[in-house]
């Protein structure tokens, strides 16, 4: 996790500059609420194009791309409407936070959990023993209010009144979480941003799109630069011969992955015919700002780990979870954030003296005062635990698992910070929940804390099965383009909760207008409920202590923190922590792109050094923004039409 530097930024003047202006705010509302509708289109209605899923979420992008194009349009015709730098990047960093909410990760993960313990108990699941444990304001209970929701409404009226507790509770626990991952960020924001000083490559490409000035004055801006068009137009080429493709099979593409593991016919070999590489253009022109040692770290340990199933297939082992990357994942998180936090310690403990009023520091250039920051990440700590415990998960349990939210949040936000990669499934999704099942067994709990419990679980499995943690990174991105462009750092994070607000709105209102219209068993967007557990627990099919499934979630920390100790010690040291989980979490969609990014890369800094790089670098901006204008923004509206054609070229942003 050694930081890497920065390229160079314009000098910043004394006076921070004004982003959240009220045009912005309503701009920012108005595209918002075009996402919404895009996602209703794309992920709901046809299910062609999950564009909430996608990093940078695509509306997002897109709108920042129509804010630089009428931004060129007015300098012309109308200049005093121009927007300026600082309002465009607060509006794009808004568009971040808000656009998520209303993807299948978030709202969508959240909404049917409670709702279905009440409607398929009438498919004779028998999930009426539950209900007692279900509170009342989580889910309506309304059986007409129910089947509706699933099967449609007659002219699809939705009924608010029993919607407005749970939709209001829901807010209220988003709201809890993203104010306390939003203080935490802003905590750890000097040590990462001016003490460190991260790479941050995603903010270096939104800081090229929106017109930011180039190291060398000689440099021609992004869209005057011939290599991004050069890039643009491979990435729009690759699309452009997929969807001929979907048009006509007979049309030669490259398609979305190559099947690498196809060869390994013989065994043990065979056990790794899974492996692809995944034809990923976003992936790919992102992976050529990550850091070396990390992009060689996970197309290495990806393969390292092949070889140990081989091995382990070879030895006559029969069972297929080895070598347990999900464990070892989890730990590795777990570590990494501790590793972080003692990294910062000094820093940390500087800002909570201040927040006691124990010594003055000067806080007033802060996105937020150090005592609100401090009490706002306890306080809003403590309120998850009392949500957990209204739900049902007692405090015992709360603790660790909300707990598991914070830590998990910093490392994502750390991986991004340093790599960019554009991946929201990062985060090790069911972790949490998995460590308190091994470490207590159900048998464990029921006889501790009884079935409310388990339920309480389930209930709030969208805490870690979608990716709303996600939003951690976009927090700390924004903080960084508050220093990139000069902005007024309080601003930013008052945008970024008004996002939060607003965009839930948004999202509540087109979700439930869709789903009562069409109802939830029509719609095209996968969703998911946990309720299967539940019933083969209750059949006493319990699940013991795993002590296995602990030991390589302790192994995968241990691992993680003597990388954190040999990279700090040896800095040529060539395996990265951050790869390292990185690998261990979603290297069979990473390892491909990461490996040609990578050999790219290093030729690159051989031929040509730093400055042969900083050329190069519109050419994979480029690529990056052909890829989502073809693939994401123009297939992405085509495709929200009803024919099959579109069916037949699927994008996978996440």
């Amino acid at each position: 996790m050694a930081a890497a530097p920065i390229p160079a930024t314009e000098a910043p003047p004394t006076k921070r500059i004004t982003g959240l202006t009220l045009r912005a705010l309503l701009l920012a509302t108005f595209f918002t609420f075009l996402s919404a509708w895009w996602e209703r289109g794309s992920a709901l209605l046809t299910g062609t194009c999950l564009i909430g899923e996608a990093i940078p979420p695509v509306a997002a992008l897109a709108f920042l791309l129509v804010m630089v194009a009428a931004n060129f349009i007015l300098a012309r015709w109308a200049p005093r409407w121009q927007l300026s730098r600082a309002e465009i990047l607060v509006v794009y960093a808004f568009l971040t936070c808000a656009t998520i909410i209303s993807s299948f990760g978030v709202i969508g993960s959240a909404l049917p959990t409670g709702i279905s313990f009440f409607y398929f108990d009438a498919s004779d699941h028998n999930l009426k023993q539950f209900w007692d444990y279900i509170p009342s304001w989580f889910a309506p209970r309304d059986m007409d209010v129910v089947i509706h929701w699933f099967e449609g409404a007659p002219g699809g009226i939705v009924p608010w009144k029993a919607w407005l507790v749970p939709l209001g509770m829901l807010t209220l626990y988003w709201t809890l979480q993203f104010g306390t991952i939003l203080c935490v960020m802003v905590l750890l924001r000097a040590q990462w941003c001016e003490r460190e000083r991260l790479s941050f490559p995603l903010v270096e490409m939104a800081h090229e799109i929106s017109g930011g000035k180039t190291p060398h004055p000689e440099d021609p801006r992004l869209f005057a630069n011939p290599y991004m068009w050069i890039g643009f137009g491979l990435a729009a080429a690759f699309n452009l011969t997929n969807i001929a493709n979907a048009f006509n099979p007979a049309f030669p593409s490259i398609g979305n992955y190559i099947q690498v593991g196809a060869s390994f016919r013989e065994w043990p070999l065979s056990v790794i015919k899974d492996v692809v590489i995944r034809m990923n253009p976003l992936l790919f022109g992102i992976g050529y700002l990550t850091p070396l040692p990390i992009l060689f770290t996970v197309w290495a340990v990806y393969w390292i780990l092949q070889v140990i199933r081989v091995l382990v297939a070879g030895a006559g082992i029969d069972d297929p979870n080895i070598p347990y990357v999900k464990e070892q994942a989890g730990g590795a998180y777990f570590a990494l954030a501790f590793a972080l936090l003692w990294v910062a310690r000094h820093h940390l403990a500087t800002v909570f003296r201040s927040a006691l009023g124990l010594r003055h520091a000067d806080d007033s250039q802060e996105a937020m005062p150090h005592r609100l920051a401090v009490f706002g990440a306890i306080f809003g700590f403590v309120g998850m635990l009392a949500f957990g415990r209204a739900t049902g998960i007692p405090l015992a349990i709360g603790l660790f698992w909300f707990g598991a939210v914070v830590l998990r949040s910093v490392t994502f936000a750390r991986i991004r910070a340093e790599s960019g990669m554009p991946d929201n499934w990062l985060n090790p999704y069911y972790i949490q929940e998995q460590t308190v099942l091994d470490a207590l067994g159900t048998r464990g709990i029921l006889q501790r804390y009884g079935w409310g419990a388990l339920v309480g679980l389930k209930l709030m499995v969208y805490v870690h099965r979608g990716y709303f943690s996600a939003t951690s990174a976009f927090q700390m991105e924004a903080l960084q383009m508050t220093d990139r462009a000069n902005i007024n750092r309080r601003q930013m994070a008052a945008a970024l909760m008004l996002a939060l607000l607003i965009g839930a709105g948004f999202a509540h209102w087109i979700r439930l207008k869709t789903i009562y219209d069409v109802g939830m068993l029509h719609i095209k967007e996968w969703y998911y409920t946990d309720y299967s557990q539940l019933l083969a627990w209750a059949d006493g099919n319990h699940e013991p202590t795993d002590y296995t499934r602990l030991f390589l979630q302790a192994m995968g920390g241990v691992i993680a923190l003597a990388l954190v100790i040999i990279r700090n010690a040896y800095i040529q040291f060539p395996i990265d922590p951050l790869g390292y989980v990185m690998a261990l979490q979603d290297g069979y969609l990473l390892w491909g792109p990461c490996f040609f990014a990578w050999v790219i890369k290093k030729l690159v800094l051989m031929l040509g050094g730093a400055r042969l790089y900083r050329r190069l670098l519109p050419l994979f901006i480029g690529v990056v923004l052909g890829h989502f204008f073809v693939g994401a923004i123009v297939w992405g509206l085509l495709s929200q039409s009803e024919h099959p054609v579109f069916k037949r070229y699927y994008l996978y942003f996440g």
